[in-house]
C-alpha cells in the first residue's frame, strides 16, 4: 500500500485509541447503556485525536497498523479510500474474521461474509 506502519506497542496502542469507542458500544448491536456512557465520556475524542496524530506524522496515505496475528488499514485520507477498496481483497479483505464471526449466526451465507466465487458474483 503506501510503505507506513506501526508496529509493536505503538501499533497496539493506536488500535485501541481507534476502536475502543466502537467496541464498547456495540459493533453490530449498539448497547444502549454504554452509548450513553461513552456520549458523557467523550471516550471517542481519543479516535479523533490518534487519526489527526497519525496524519501529522505519516501525512496523506493509509498506515498500517501490526500487531501479533492482526494487520489493520487506517485510512487517513478520503482520496484513499477508492484505492483501498479497489486492491481489496487483497492484502485486506473486507470480510475479516471478526465480521464473519458476527454476521455469520444471522446470515451465514450472506454476501457480507461470503468469500470466493459466490461473494464476487452476488453483488453483481
Amino acid at each position: 500500500m503506501s510503505g507506513h506502519r506501526l508496529t509493536g506497542i505503538r501499533a497496539a496502542t493506536a488500535l485501541a485509541d481507534l476502536g475502543l469507542a466502537g467496541f464498547a458500544a456495540g459493533v453490530i448491536a449498539r448497547r444502549r447503556r454504554m452509548m450513553g456512557l461513552l456520549e458523557r465520556t467523550q471516550l471517542d475524542t481519543r479516535a479523533v485525536r490518534r487519526l489527526r496524530e497519525l496524519r501529522h506524522e505519516f501525512g496523506a496515505g493509509p498506515v498500517e497498523l501490526v500487531v501479533p496475528g492482526r494487520r489493520v488499514l487506517v485510512v487517513l485520507d478520503p482520496a484513499d479510500v477508492g484505492r483501498v477498496l479497489d486492491e481489496a481483497p487483497t492484502p485486506f479483505h473486507p470480510a475479516n474474521r471478526e465480521k464473519r464471526a458476527a454476521l455469520g449466526q444471522f446470515q451465514p451465507h450472506g454476501v457480507l461474509v461470503s468469500r470466493g466465487k459466490s461473494a464476487n458474483n452476488a453483488g453483481r
